[in-house]
């Protein structure tokens, strides 16, 4: 059987919606109007930025034998190549590439027919089109969903940049141990944005994290940093009262010295913070500082840890969150 709209729907996880479109379906992990935000606000290319996939699975249970699905590529925003995973009961069941214009097909044959639960991450950079998802006829098809929520605010860093693969990046690293389905909410080059929480939000998280500063130590004053930091934190806890959020400051960067516009180390930035999160019960402020190597061996550039950088930024946190869970 081909899945229709209403099965992809139904086995997606951290997409506010699917749409036909291109040929097959794709997924949009903002809304529209939080897109338009980003236009508005930001410009043309950090709209395009909404459209990559970044955290955003396919999950199910089946006993089909047989697996196959369709897959292209039609995004501007692309960093390079990527991959779609695909595990099998949560053994990875191989890496396919995505580059600029790529279709290509993945096929899995001889699975058993046993219950067998199947994932597929799709790639943090692209915007994947994906259209005959083929199934044995009759076969069980049951949503695979975990027992929470993660939403997670950021910049590139959380978006997944430069992670060779979407499981490894830290945010899918910390969802996974949490028992979370993830809505990555993070966007190269961004920096806090109160004016996104003035659009409405259709999913309620159980956990957020917030881990903006890098970019915001380079462009703004600390006046305005102080000023965009507070905005933010106090909508979103007005936002989302009930939900346990955590302010993440800033991991090393090899620049971290430098002053710039801020007019301080990069260090500063935790207590602007921990500033903005004052007097919010639901906020929790975590020193990033402590969380990822002070090495350059675990980063591709001086500032994006590659996966292994992401492993120990990963582990670090999920256990700072755990303490407060």
């Amino acid at each position: 059987m081909i899945l229709n709209l209403e099965q992809v729907k139904a086995i997606t996880c951290g997409a506010e919606s699917v749409i036909s479109g291109n040929g097959g379906f794709e997924f949009r992990r903002f809304t529209k109007e939080q897109t338009n935000a980003y236009i508005k606000y930001r410009d043309e290319m950090y709209g395009k930025k909404t459209l990559v996939n970044s955290g955003v699975r396919l999950a199910f249970t089946t006993d089909s034998t047989n697996f196959s699905l369709t897959y292209g590529h039609y995004t501007d925003h692309s960093l390079g190549f990527g991959w779609i995973e695909v595990f099998v009961d949560g053994r990875s069941a191989g890496n396919f590439p995505v580059d600029f214009n790529t279709r290509g097909k993945i096929e899995l044959t001889e699975l058993g027919e046993s219950v067998k639960n199947v994932e597929i991450h799709l790639p943090w950079q692209k915007n994947v089109t994906v259209s005959d998802i083929t199934l044995n006829d009759g076969a069980i098809l049951k949503p695979l969903r975990r027992s929470r929520i993660l939403m997670a605010f950021g910049d590139s860093i959380t978006m997944g940049q430069n992670a060779q693969i979407t499981s490894r990046t830290y945010a899918a690293q910390l969802a996974a141990r949490l028992d979370a389905d993830l809505y990555n909410k993070a966007i190269a080059g961004d920096r806090f944005f109160p004016e996104l929480l003035d659009v409405e939000e259709p999913v309620t998280p159980d956990i957020i994290t917030v881990a903006y500063g890098t970019n915001d130590w380079i462009v703004h004053s600390r006046e305005t940093l102080t000023k965009r930091s507070r905005d933010f934190m106090v909508a979103l806890s007005r936002k989302f009262p009930l939900v346990r959020i955590f302010a993440i400051s800033p991991i090393w960067r090899a620049t971290n010295t430098r002053i710039g516009k801020f007019g301080g180390p990069l260090s500063e930035v935790h207590g602007v913070i921990e500033n903005a999160a004052a007097g919010l019960a639901n906020v929790t402020v975590i020193d990033g500082s402590k969380l990822a190597p002070c090495d350059p061996a675990y980063y591709t550039d001086g500032l994006h840890p590659h996966d292994f950088g992401m492993d120990i930024y990963a582990d670090a946190l999920y256990l700072e969150i755990k303490k407060h869970l």
